[in-house]
C-alpha cells in the first residue's frame, strides 16, 4: 500500500511541477496507481485505518489539470 501511494504521489508532483511533458506523461500511470490504492482502501482495507484523503486529492488534481 505504501508503494502505491508513494508512486502515485511521485506522479502527482511530477505533473504539478513539470506539466504534461512529451517525454513522460505521468498523469495516466498516476491515475491508474491512485485508483488501485483507493479501490483497495475502500474494499479489503476498509477498517484497517488507511486514509484515502490525500490520494483522492491527488487523483482529483490529475483528473482535472490541464494536460497542455
Amino acid at each position: 500500500m505504501l508503494a502505491l501511494i508513494y508512486a502515485g504521489e511521485m506522479c502527482y508532483w511530477y505533473v504539478k511541477h513539470n506539466g504534461d511533458m512529451n517525454r513522460f506523461n505521468a498523469r495516466v500511470p498516476g491515475l491508474t496507481i491512485l485508483n488501485k490504492y483507493l479501490h483497495v482502501i475502500a474494499g479489503p482495507l476498509n477498517n484497517a485505518g488507511w486514509s484515502s484523503t490525500s490520494a483522492q486529492r491527488m487523483k482529483d488534481y490529475l483528473e482535472n489539470c490541464d494536460p497542455s
